[in-house]
């Protein structure tokens, strides 16, 4: 969600070179346009500059056809990173688009106050501004637009269908031929209107209700088509309903297709009543500094390192469960401390003999023997091996 400028306001500034009515004196614009309004830079080099206040913005505008030598220049604060061109060779032109993105600029370093630049160089083409799309939190009585591809536009699960075409906003718009498929939005809002396609319809019965439309509960409402639309024409740019001024506040409007004649949506248009509208801006850790595209390689290698770290990390942490785990059964394997013990008391040869604690998986023996055994080896051994005759 988007605050929506007309090249027409009076906050979008022009030298007096460029160009709203062509060479009859009649105003640009086609009804497929934003407000069935354009306009287009009269000399090669002309300038304009809109000032906002927000942190990223947009311009959309109608590429003619033969618009092959055209192009456009834009920044933001005269800014580096946020420097692009459009140019009519990088699409078709050999047929008229229209919402065409000119220029999407890069998140700014911080929401404020903005100035966007646009410079043409156009020999004989037909680059012509249609509108402006801007960001911010300070919504407060601004129109505010809403595509059908947003995604707090909620759609009932069956029975509508998505048409692509360069006569559209954002080249989208739903359509349905359901009885019953309904569309829903929910706003904080004053005013409400939803532009939408029409098509030739062939009417059944006595009704010529393509739809109906509830807001905040109420009884619904029927919505009838443009009349020019009954005598068989095709419009893209047609407010099937707009609201009187409501009480500030969140409202839900509702639609319920009749399933008569196709009911399309294309945008709603919502003048906020407070801001933050479209939610809080990006974290100033998400937004692109301008003018700071070296730091992206930076930011590349910062990300690199710590997936690395988190690598070493995680082995580490592997190769410790491993070793810990292979210490555990070890220990489990091995004999206690307990099995190396003996009773105080045991029954040898038919006597009540104590023993000491065993030290060693030896043999036991009884240990009055023992003593006997080591007494016999006591034993003074011959002084020679000759023989030895007392004196008689």
């Amino acid at each position: 969600m988007s605050v929506i400028v007309d090249d027409r306001d009076a906050s979008v500034k022009y030298p007096a070179s460029w160009r709203t009515h062509d060479s009859k004196g009649n105003p640009l614009g086609k009804p497929v346009e934003y407000k069935g309004s354009s306009s287009l830079p009269g000399l090669d080099g002309d300038s304009a500059e809109f000032t906002f206040n927000g942190y990223s913005i947009a311009v959309y505008g109608t590429m003619g056809s033969g618009t092959k030598s055209s192009s456009m220049n834009f920044n933001v604060d005269n800014a580096g990173s946020s420097r692009a061109t459009f140019s009519a060779s990088n699409a078709d032109s050999d047929s008229t688009t229209h919402h065409q993105l000119f220029y999407s600029s890069p998140v700014l370093l911080e929401e404020g106050v903005h100035t966007l630049s646009i410079n043409s160089s156009q020999s004989g083409g037909r680059l012509f501004l249609d509108y402006i799309l801007y960001n911010t939190s300070s919504t407060a009585g601004k129109m505010m637009f809403i595509d059908d591809t947003h995604p707090n536009v909620q759609y009932s699960p069956t029975g509508w269908q998505t048409n692509t075409s360069e006569s559209y906003f954002q080249h989208s718009a739903r359509f349905s031929e359901n009885a019953g498929a309904w569309v829903s939005y929910t706003f904080n809002g004053t005013l409400f209107s939803l532009y939408a396609p029409s098509r030739p319809i062939f009417l059944q019965g006595n009704s010529s209700d393509i739809a109906s439309v509830s807001i905040d509960g109420a009884p619904a409402l029927p919505i009838q088509p443009p009349s020019s639309t009954l005598a068989g024409n095709v419009e893209t740019f047609n407010n099937l309903i707009y609201t009187t001024q409501l009480p500030s506040g969140e409202h839900t409007v509702n639609f319920t297709s009749s399933g008569i004649a196709p009911f399309s949506v294309d945008y709603f248009l919502v003048t906020a009543d407070s801001d933050n509208f479209a939610g809080p801006p990006p974290r100033a850790a998400e937004r692109t500094k301008l003018g700071a595209q070296a730091s992206r390689s930076v930011n590349i290698a910062a990300v690199v390192g710590g997936i690395i770290a988190g690598v070493v990390v995680l082995l580490l942490l592997l190769a410790f469960l491993l070793l810990w785990r292979r210490r555990r059964r070890r220990r489990q394997q091995s004999p206690s401390n307990t099995d190396f013990m003996v009773p105080a008391v045991s029954q040898w040869a038919g006597k009540s003999v104590a023993y000491n604690n065993r030290d060693s998986m030896a043999t036991l023996t009884n240990p009055e023997e023992q003593k006997e055994r080591q007494a016999q080896y006591q034993q003074p051994k011959p002084g020679t091996g000759y023989l030895y005759y007392p004196e008689s």
